[in-house]
């Protein structure tokens, strides 16, 4: 998408399921009231002037962004301690959830800044259009149409195409992926302009999988006509989205009212197309892609394709409230981020006009497996048009957060949690995906998986790549959960050897004992089959020492926090011995003496899982 597509997005803050990846999800059912009992009042209120919520900040939970309002700037504010901290004086225009990056851009100027804090605002170099789902600091970007690549947020860039060099048009890159982008360049006539006029030109797809290093031309054809313009390219909306499929938007016509755009789906990296829809000025059309189907919203149907959309099934939708307000606009799909399968259905019903603005009710129907069942969530109140706002947090827990009278009301959706074990369709080339599980390896985290032990160590995966919160260190990270481990992606550490490391599974399933062996003992001597630990007050011997010393060490399971003792097995029901770690639980198997596998690893992810009841019991 090119930049000043974007920066209408963030303006309109309605079109959240066509453009999740260069602006923030922001909820189709942009002005609430709130009413029923699910909702609960937060007791925090936006400042004076403000009355709409901008995005969640994507590195510090509670906390949205706002902008504007008098004084302008960017300010944070937590929803459930109140605090407000105004940390920059410029707007905010472009902020990404799933990595944290927040910006300002001056698209007639082509200038940007960095504004993620009080200590971090610098100006960049080019102006961000393209930012990855997969919680890396990776961004892409145009100059002159010219491509940038940025590995750092934006402190250091490397023009990227130089053979393309002022031909660049628009640039998409991936939720799975960030070293895939896609570029469509206009390959003669003026490139300055975008409409097939005074002549007709050629233009081309190019599509790379090293941040732009090289390309592959997949796709050209010509354009002709003065209401023709060039295509922008974008990301099919949904967290489960392949990185090899992508939209072409096809736009047409030569005023906003008379504007149509055409939207294309590739599921073969840009290759070949088929027509998804069209929107016009009064068009319906949402569309994302779910764990295992496209799903298309348009004039009140939904249908789904399972086959990348050759074929559309319809879906049945709870009856709508009869609406006599002739709103063209009124039905919205929103798709939780952070959940792809979780879709909200929302109408918004004009029942009065008046003099300080439109009173209504927005309808929320909530289907939790991608369109195959719905159920109603309460409705909410609409008291002035155009002014409050909605948002849905990007990272588990799942939050909505809506505004009334200017305070901000919560309704928590637990629910949505308990989707994320369900199975997902394969959703990329490379071998990583397990139908044993039925969930893919992330691009992310598939060579620490690989390169320290992959299915012995780890097991299979138990979820796909999310944001979550995390309560050890109170941050938000990309984690992926698999049998025996949950991994998470550091961006701070980009580039060494931390920048995966392992969730603390053992230290938070045992936070809460203090049986005898989780005691601290008291140090003695160490020997070569002993070894005490004074970090954790706890020993490590024998044959698990030997196991912990040649399969990964303190960098891989963390120190013991237990001793040796006799537990029961929650998945097989028999009882082992067992040694607790940081990051891991050794289970001591005598019926597998001498074969390699008498000391296996516990499924912790499995316990943790389970104990948030993703898993099921």
């Amino acid at each position: 998408m090119g930049v000043k597509k974007y920066q209408k997005v963030i303006a309109l803050m309605i079109i959240i399921a066509i453009f999740p990846l260069l602006a923030t999800p922001l909820s189709a059912a942009a002005i609430l009231q709130v009413s029923g009992p699910d909702w609960q009042a937060t007791g925090v209120y936006l400042p004076e002037g403000q009355t709409s919520l901008l995005c969640f900040q994507g590195n510090q939970p509670n906390t949205v962004l706002l902008t504007g309002g008098n004084p302008t700037g960017t300010s944070s504010l937590n929803y459930r301690t109140g605090k407000l901290i105004r940390f920059s004086e410029r707007n905010l225009t472009l902020c990404n959830e799933d990595s944290g990056l927040q910006f300002n851009i001056d698209n007639q100027q082509q200038t940007a800044w960095s504004i993620n804090s009080l200590n971090d605002e610098f100006p960049l170099t080019f102006v961000p259009s393209a930012i990855p789902g997969d919680g890396t600091q990776q961004v892409y970007g145009l100059k002159d149409r010219r491509l940038f690549y940025s590995p750092n947020g934006g402190k250091n860039a490397l023009e990227r195409g130089a053979q393309f060099a002022g031909r660049v048009k628009s640039v998409a890159t991936t939720v799975q992926d960030g070293k895939v982008v896609y570029i469509m360049v206009k390959e003669n006539g003026d490139p300055a302009q975008d409409v097939a006029y005074p002549e007709p030109f050629n233009y081309s797809l190019y599509a790379s999988k090293d941040t732009g290093i090289t390309w592959e031309k997949t796709y050209s054809s010509s354009i002709s006509g003065y209401t023709n313009y060039i295509p922008m390219l974008q990301m099919l909306p949904g967290q489960a989205t392949p990185s090899s499929w992508l939209i072409m938007a096809v736009r047409s016509g030569s005023t906003p009212t008379g504007t149509r755009t055409v939207y294309q789906l590739s599921i073969d990296g840009g290759h070949t197309f088929k027509e998804l829809g069209a929107r016009g000025h009064y068009d319906e059309l949402w569309f994302a892609r779910t764990n295992t189907a496209v799903v298309r919203l348009s004039s009140r149907q939904m249908s789904l394709s399972r086959d990348g959309g050759n074929s559309w099934n319809p879906v049945k939708l709870p009856a709508f409230v009869p609406d006599n307000s002739m709103d063209q606009n009124s039905i919205y799909m929103l798709q939780a981020r952070n959940a792809p399968d979780n879709l909200f259905v929302m109408q918004r019903v004009i029942s009065t006009y008046e003099s300080n603005g439109v009173k209504g009710t927005v309808y929320i129907h909530y289907s939790p497996d991608g369109g195959s069942t719905w159920q109603e969530l309460p409705s909410i109140d609409l008291p002035y048009f155009g002014l409050d706002g909605a948002v849905i947090s990007p990272y588990a827990p799942t939050t909505l957060l809506a505004i009334k009278d200017r305070q901000i009301y919560k309704m928590e959706l637990p629910q949505v949690e308990q989707t994320l074990t369900a199975r997902v369709d394969n959703n990329g080339a490379a071998p990583n995906y397990y139908p044993e599980t039925g969930h893919n390896i992330s691009p992310l985290f598939w060579r620490y998986w690989v390169s320290n032990g992959g299915l012995a160590q780890f097991g299979f995966p138990r979820t796909e790549a999310m944001r979550e919160f995390n309560p050890e260190d109170g941050k938000i990270f990309t984690v992926q959960y698999f049998e025996r481990a949950r991994f998470e992606y550091h961006p701070e550490f980009a580039g060494s050897n931390y920048e995966v490391l392992l969730g603390l599974l053992g230290k938070q399933l045992t936070v809460q004992r203090n049986e005898v062996p989780f005691e601290r003992k008291v140090g003695s001597p160490d020997s070569s089959e002993i070894t005490y630990f004074p970090q954790t007050g706890h020993y490590l011997a024998f044959g698990f020492k030997r196991y912990w010393e040649q399969n990964g060490g303190l960098g891989l399971y963390g120190y013991p926090i237990s001793e040796e003792f006799s537990e029961k097995n929650p998945d097989d029901g028999n009882f082992y011995t067992v040694q607790y770690f940081e990051r891991a639980r050794f289970e001591y198997h005598p019926e597998l003496k001498n074969t390699g596998y008498e000391v296996l690893l516990g499924l912790l992810g499995n316990s943790l899982l389970r104990s948030k009841d993703w898993l099921g019991q």
